[in-house]
């Protein structure tokens, strides 16, 4: 069964990223007219990128020399076309302003990092080796790295009364960088626009959620009182807090849950002594417990994405409600005791499980998010001394909606 949704989630995964790969937004042309539809969010190469009026619209290919730029409608990314060295690409905005700071993903090479204002133009801000033309070291040629990059930001950052003492220590990184362009930008007039790959927030969300649970119980021991065991589907209600900090993954986070679960499952009873066997007719388990999870999720997709499919595992405290009535047997006038009360077994109140979840985020409204989750859950049961024991497996479907706090 759980293989069965394992290939299940990912033939839905493979069919809805597909849609995943566009997100709404607008293309500024070079010819002054402009278009709404879907972009695609991550373009495999910076030369191109596929577009669509509609979400089932066939993809057309959009190409940087037709373009001034495009951005995104629910989130703060922002595209410019440029040429370099006589071809052209698109470069995200970092920062925006007197001094705009532009950087160049292309496939697995290293991010190249643009200035670009009116004083200086378009210059890469680069690093490049030199080689010392004297001979020394036994004949070995000299090389050594230029910070080319600071001289560039020397010259246009001129025009600022302290900036030019920081310069030296400012290193070629997004993070760097992008603190010396706003120091810049802020003492002449605020930056017209931020990328929020610059907002390194951590992220927490809450969510509510509701489904069902479909419970095998299986009896297991010397001393069962069921061959086997018929469960009912029951309802599950629950709450959810995840914790994605910036410094770990945007893409990872900390799970705690809490979860109303009811297994119902009856049987036959059996037993094997003579004085018992006519006596009952029915063991029932009437479990209602308070689920606690704390695990780890991780999404496939970045929390920007419309659409974000993930996997979770955890582990599990079953608290257990209703220690007098959860496992009982049923005589056959229909009366109920406790499954073992002649043995005087003691019940502990929380026992230990783990759980998977497969699931998917679907954002319906700025940071508001439709939740579909199926997981599967192994937990024992909850007598301490076990002549017989009766651990559950669950599959579990649960709808549910997430608000970012």
């Amino acid at each position: 069964m759980t293989l069965r949704i394992t290939l299940l989630y990912l033939l839905i995964s493979t069919a809805l990223f597909a849609q995943n790969k566009f997100e709404k937004g607008i293309i500024q042309f070079k010819d002054g007219h402009q278009e709404n539809g879907y972009i695609e969010y991550e373009p495999s190469s910076p030369t191109a990128i596929l577009f669509k009026k509609a979400v089932n619209d066939p993809s057309k290919t959009i190409n940087p020399n037709l373009v001034d730029y495009y951005s995104f409608d629910n989130f703060q990314r922002k595209f410019s076309s440029q040429t370099l060295e006589k071809s052209d690409y698109f470069l995200e905005i970092i920062i925006e302003g007197r001094a705009s700071l532009l950087s160049l993903k292309n496939s697995n090479k290293p991010i190249r990092y643009f200035l670009k204002s009116e004083k200086s133009g378009l210059k890469e801000l680069d690093i490049i080796n030199r080689i010392d033309n004297r001979v020394e070291n036994n004949g070995q040629v000299t090389q050594f790295k230029v910070k080319r990059y600071i001289g560039v930001l020397n010259l246009e950052f001129n025009d600022h009364p302290t900036i030019s003492k920081k310069i030296k220590n400012v290193k070629l990184s997004q993070t760097s960088l992008s603190k010396i362009f706003s120091e810049y930008n802020t003492h002449f007039d605020k930056s017209t626009f931020n990328s929020e790959i610059l907002e390194k927030k951590d992220i927490h969300r809450i969510s509510f959620d509701i489904g069902i649970n479909n419970t095998k119980t299986t009896p297991e021991g010397k001393n069962i009182r069921a061959l086997e065991l018929e469960n009912k589907v029951t309802p599950t209600i629950g709450v959810n807090y995840t914790y994605t900090p910036s410094f770990f993954s945007s893409k990872t986070s900390f799970l705690f849950g809490i979860h109303y679960n009811h297994i119902n499952a009856q049987g036959n009873y059996y037993r094997i002594h003579d004085v018992l066997k006519d006596k009952y007719e029915l063991t029932k388990i009437n479990a209602k417990s308070a689920s606690f999870r704390l695990g780890i999720v991780y999404s496939f997709a970045k929390p920007q994405k419309r659409l974000r499919p993930s996997i979770g595992a955890y582990a599990l405290g079953n608290f257990l409600l209703n220690s007098s009535s959860a496992y009982v047997k049923v005589d056959a006038n229909g009366n109920e005791s406790e499954l073992y009360e002649g043995f005087n077994l003691s019940k502990q109140g929380t026992v230990g499980g783990l759980g998977l979840e497969l699931g998917f985020n679907y954002r319906i409204h700025n940071d508001n998010d439709l939740t579909f989750k199926f997981g599967y859950e192994v937990i024992g049961d909850h007598f301490k001394e076990k002549p017989s024991i009766y651990p559950n497996k669950t599959i579990i479907f649960r709808l549910g909606y997430s608000i970012k706090l």
